[in-house]
């Protein structure tokens, strides 16, 4: 016997010893006080076996405990029990454990309204698990999927003769329950071989799905989606258009659909309490040809000294779209078909030939016939790609005449000859007399910054190179206001009026073809003078006033080449994803890094960190694990990146916010 703090003492009693029956027996307890004559005694009648004759059920706790509900798969309900035998005392997890327990009960927990998501945690046995590793009794209720509504269930619990009743909260996962087609953007032209069509999707709040919420719920199998017989459809998982459906149409094309027909598109979602069923249908446009030009490279429309330029126009269909390679014959809606090529005529007078004009495609040859004034190209369906490269226009020193570049496309039915089908787009390129009378000025230098008052060395460099630096560019004009394109900005001499705030110096070329290059030193103002040749021989000095500031560099703008790219082992930095980040400051200087091989290839943005700052993060967005990136460098540690990870977003940032993100999808 042992006596409690509280002045009670404790007698434990084997109520299983021989002698003692179960229901009828009786142990009595005497207990006497050393000290004097004083005792106290009691019977005490063996009850039979403890069995559960009680449950309570405590407050309920949550897994998650932002939202106190349950929502996405393996968010968990805990039940607190009490569990009290036929004697009002609490059984405790000795009592029910073991091959032979002494309490032998069956919890039997059930959830109502039914839902086959919910689940409760089991044993090895199946067996509802009741107790923690704290030997306290509880009852795990968990989700296995995203649940798709709001409200609450009931856990009836019944144990023995008695039972007890828990509220569990739900709430509503970002999955589908409602959603429609937009199609207000889409195109789609008889010869395109799928279509991609943008999903508006809400959950049951009515909040808006973001592209992967739409992904997760299509890879949940919660759209049942259907198209024409001659498509195929599937919400994408990965890559840019995340989110989004395609129609992807079988055979072998070029006319996938008829013009003017419709392809219908339906779907729902597969949920017997969600009454969603949507359709709609895209008119199928003619077929993608060309149409008209865009200028992307425009002529200088006069040029002086040997000066050249390249002139690019690009082929475009109805839609504002590139046009590219096309089939021979294409049916239209009325059943004719047509054929188009591209008809570009060059003509020269003076001094220049149709030879200072050459296509910068590959395989391209002049049409039969051509003359030292006049030739032609014709760009078949199949060389489309090749005429969207443009036009070299050069000359020579001392030349005096025009070159003329026109460019038509032209059509023609089953039947007959090809004929002008588009506006033309037109050209002509001067080169001007050597003695033209010119005026001459300098091109916006803009802004310096004080780089060998703020850099140390090496990285301010010097003039003529530096990063920081930039080059004098001289403009001429004629008589009319029209720009004189130059082969070279011809200066001489660069000089500061004062070096402490603009360092200026030549380039190291051979006279007179020359460049100038200012560099800033402090915070301040100079006038900069270049003593520059004109097309005369004779030289004029040009002034421009230039401001130095001692602002701290920041990134003004930041493009990459890439927004989405396939996963490739061999690419191990960041650079690799993007193809080329270039970076823009607040003073016009550019900084490029790429991935390319040899001479070609830049890393300005690491070279000059300590100034810009860029820093790079990943965030795996579709699968399980990590992908590791050197914040400084950009290093990606490729071999341990595993194969659970199914997508994952590069961000170059820099330390002003600006940043690009490129994402990285497995097949």
């Amino acid at each position: 016997m042992t006596k409690n703090d509280d002045g009670t003492f404790t007698l434990p009693v084997d109520t299983k010893r021989d002698g003692v029956s179960q229901g009828n027996g009786l142990i009595p307890v005497t207990v006497y006080y050393n000290a004097s004559t004083v005792t106290v005694s009691k019977n005490f009648k063996v009850g039979t076996v403890p069995l559960l004759s009680k449950v309570e059920a405590g407050e309920v706790k949550y897994s998650n405990t932002t939202t106190k509900k349950l929502s996405v798969a393996n968010d968990v309900a805990t039940i607190p029990l009490t569990l009290y035998d036929q004697y009002g005392n609490k059984l405790v997890k000795a009592q029910l454990d073991g091959a032979t327990p002494e309490v032998v009960t069956n919890i039997n927990p059930v959830v109502t309204p039914f839902d086959q998501k919910f689940e409760f945690n089991k044993n090895a046995d199946d067996k509802v698990l009741l107790f923690d590793d704290n030997g306290n009794a509880k009852l795990e209720l968990k989700v296995t999927a995203k649940m798709d509504k709001n409200g609450e269930y009931t856990v009836n619990i019944y144990g023995g003769a008695s039972s007890a009743t828990a509220t569990v909260s739900v709430g509503a996962a970002k999955v589908a329950t409602k959603f429609e087609f937009d199609v207000s953007g889409v195109t789609l032209a008889a010869n395109d071989d799928k279509v991609i069509v943008p999903i508006i999707a809400y959950d049951a709040n009515g909040e808006q799905l973001t592209a992967q919420e739409i992904a997760d719920s299509a890879a949940d199998n919660r759209f049942s989606l259907t198209a024409p017989s001659n498509a195929t459809v599937k919400v994408l998982q990965t890559g840019t258009d995340k989110g989004k459906l395609e129609v992807k149409f079988t055979g072998t094309g070029p006319v996938y659909n008829q013009v003017n027909t419709k392809v219908f598109l339906s779907g729902q979602i597969n949920n017997a309490q969600t009454n969603t069923f949507v359709q709609t249908n895209i008119t199928v446009s003619d077929f993608r040809t060309p149409e008209s030009f865009k200028v992307d490279n425009d002529l200088t429309p006069k040029a002086i000294l040997g000066a050249g330029d390249d002139f690019v126009l690009k082929l475009q269909d109805a839609h504002g779209q590139e046009v590219k390679n096309i089939p021979a014959t294409i049916e239209g809606a009325n059943g004719q078909t047509s054929s188009y090529r591209v008809f570009v005529e060059v003509t020269a007078s003076g001094d220049l030939t149709v030879a200072n004009v050459t296509p910068k495609g590959t395989g391209i040859t002049a049409d039969a016939g051509a003359t030292a004034t006049k030739k032609t190209f014709t760009f078949t369906n199949g060389q489309f790609e090749e005429f969207n490269k443009g036009f070299a226009v050069t000359s020579s020193v001392g030349d005096e005449g025009k070159v003329t570049i026109k460019a038509t496309v032209q059509k023609k039915g089953s039947t007959g000859d090809f004929s002008n089908y588009s506006s033309s787009v037109s050209r002509t390129f001067e080169a001007i007399k050597s003695d033209a009378d010119l005026t001459y000025s300098l091109k916006t230098i803009g802004d310096l910054y004080a780089a060998i008052d703020k850099l140390d060395a090496p990285i301010e460099g010097s003039v003529g190179a530096s990063q920081f630096d930039k080059k004098i560019e001289v403009v001429a004009k004629d008589s009319a206001g029209n720009e004189v394109k130059l082969p070279e900005n011809f200066v001489k001499d660069i000089s500061s009026s004062n070096p402490s705030v603009v360092v200026a110096g030549p380039d190291v070329g051979t006279p007179p073809k020359q460049d100038g290059y200012v560099l800033g030193n402090k915070a301040g103002t100079a006038t900069v003078t270049a003593i520059v040749y004109t097309n005369k021989g004779n030289t004029v000095n040009l002034t421009q006033e230039v401001t130095v500031k001692a602002d701290q560099i920041v990134v003004e703008k930041l493009e990459a080449d890439k927004k989405s790219k396939a996963f490739d082992a061999a690419i191990v930095n960041a650079i690799g994803y993007f193809e080329k980040i270039k970076v823009t400051d607040q003073y016009g200087i550019a900084y490029e890094s790429n991935n390319k091989s040899g001479s070609d290839a830049k890393s300005e943005i690491s070279t000059y960190d300590s100034v810009l700052g860029l820093r790079y993060t990943v965030k795996v967005v579709n699968g399980t694990g990590a992908v590791t990136v050197d914040p400084k460098s950009g290093a990606i540690d490729v071999g341990a990146i595993p194969t659970t990870v199914k997508e994952f977003e590069i961000t170059a940032t820099a330390p002003n916010g600006k940043s690009v993100t490129v994402l990285v999808s497995r097949p």
